[in-house]
């Protein structure tokens, strides 16, 4: 007796429709962590994943014989008009089918324990996705999902409830006297920003200091100033002879450019660093259309907004395993990050940026740029449309969220647009790219 459907016929029964398909997917995920906690088989599991996979799919398409009894009820010539049959009609396996059978009729009747078992994990799965779906909507915090969930309990058995609070309900979330400690090389840069952050009299000494501190930063002000940009015959060899010829405004850019660099150096923190410096250019052009705030700010809070994702660096081996395959399976960052952290990249960056004593609009603009609505911040609405436009997802859409964010700056899809084509002053610097 067969157990799992081969692919082939599974992709034919999957959802096509791209948010349903994304639902289906989360939901198997979500399943295979609390399945893991109870030490389900691995036989059991597929059963599991592809019922996930399948649970939203109409039941006529699951079903041979609810099909034949659809046409024939719903259509007066129905027997004559049904279809003719493939020559292998899919058939679920047993289990499979049983499995999405108690997952829609929990209370039809006795089923067998290891069936029930799978249908109440892929029960608890679906309301919590559901739930954090509905937060797009809606806003809630993670609590208030966790305490929604008990309104399952008499349907779902209490050792799955549990299974899901211990697996996914904030299992790795720092304890409230949490010290942000970033590796050594991150230190240079961690320092460059904060003595940067808001300083508009920067002279060449103090730049020089700050360049001094770490051969990383000096190199990417000398190539800055030693580029076909400013055309100089002679090379320039030192970094206040780099200061003095690329100016004090275009050097603290670099220095700050470089430092968030430094700060997502690492291979799997590449593309986050890429993202934040594709996030300063467009802040600083957004800016200078709209002028929501100083170009200079926006510019170093497009920087620093993603300052968070550090956390996830930061995690345990274990952790950093569970986030990996929730976000295999399409699960944003935001969203996995509530789940086992209890808050989301936003949030922690906004105490890493407190912690290093940021002006407390730009703390307040990072701890809401994922939701614009819950804040009166400008912004952090301006990084919430700054992300929509870098097609980010880093978490679930939310029309509540962009309606907020596009009233309160006053930009529509048109000046998102027209802002992408302003040139801002780090695409003219070499090396911060």
């Amino acid at each position: 007796m067969r157990f799992r459907l081969p692919q082939t016929e599974l992709d034919r029964l999957v959802p096509t429709e791209p948010q349903l398909a994304s639902h289906c997917q989360r939901v198997a995920e979500l399943a295979r962590e609390i399945a893991l906690r109870l030490d389900v088989n691995p036989q059991a599991m597929v059963v599991l994943e592809q019922a996930a996979l399948l649970h939203h799919s109409p039941t006529a398409l699951l079903s041979t014989v609810a099909l034949d009894r659809l046409i024939v009820d719903v259509l007066p010539a129905g027997r004559q008009l049904r279809p003719s049959r493939p020559a292998a009609p899919i058939a679920l396996p047993e289990d499979l089918e049983a499995v999405l059978r108690v997952f829609r009729s929990p209370s039809g009747g006795p089923q067998d324990a290891k069936i029930r078992l799978l249908a109440e994990i892929l029960a608890v799965s679906n309301f919590l996705d559901e739930q954090l779906e509905f937060g797009a909507i809606e806003p809630q915090p993670m609590s208030a999902i966790w305490a929604n969930l008990q309104t399952l309990r008499g349907i779902i058995g209490s050792s799955v409830l549990e299974a899901a609070r211990k697996s996914l309900d904030a299992p790795f979330r720092p304890p409230p006297d949490y010290r942000w400690e970033f590796p050594i090389q991150a230190l240079v840069a961690k320092n460059v920003l904060c003595a940067l952050a808001m300083r508009h009299d920067c002279d060449i000494p103090m730049l020089s200091g700050l360049a001094g501190r770490d051969p990383v930063l000096a190199g990417k002000l000398i190539q800055s100033a030693n580029s076909a940009l400013y055309s100089r015959r002679s090379q320039v060899c030192s970094i206040p002879q780099a200061l003095s010829y690329i100016g004090i405004d275009a050097g603290r850019n670099v220095l700050m450019a470089a430092a968030v660099q430094s700060l997502f150096a690492s291979a799997k923190l590449s593309a986050i660093g890429r993202h934040c410096l594709w996030m300063a250019r467009y802040m600083e052009s957004l800016a200078r259309l709209t002028g929501f705030m100083k170009a200079e700010e926006a510019l170093l809070l497009g920087l620093v907004h993603d300052v968070g994702r550090l956390g996830t660096a930061l995690l345990t081996a274990g952790a950093s395993a569970t986030y990996a395959c929730l976000l295999k399976s399409g699960c944003p960052p935001c969203y996995i990050e509530q789940l086992l952290l209890g808050k989301d990249h936003a949030e922690l960056g906004a105490e890493v940026l407190q912690s290093w004593h940021f002006p407390d609009y730009m703390v307040e603009a990072v701890r809401y740029h994922h939701q614009p609505a819950d804040s009166d911040s400008t912004p952090a609405a301006a990084l919430y449309l700054a992300e929509f436009w870098a097609e980010s997802d880093e978490d679930l859409p939310s029309l509540c969220h962009w309606n907020a964010a596009s009233a309160r700056t006053g930009c529509s899809v048109e000046s998102l647009a027209k802002a992408d084509k302003i040139e801002a002053s780090l695409s003219m610097m070499p090396g911060v790219a």
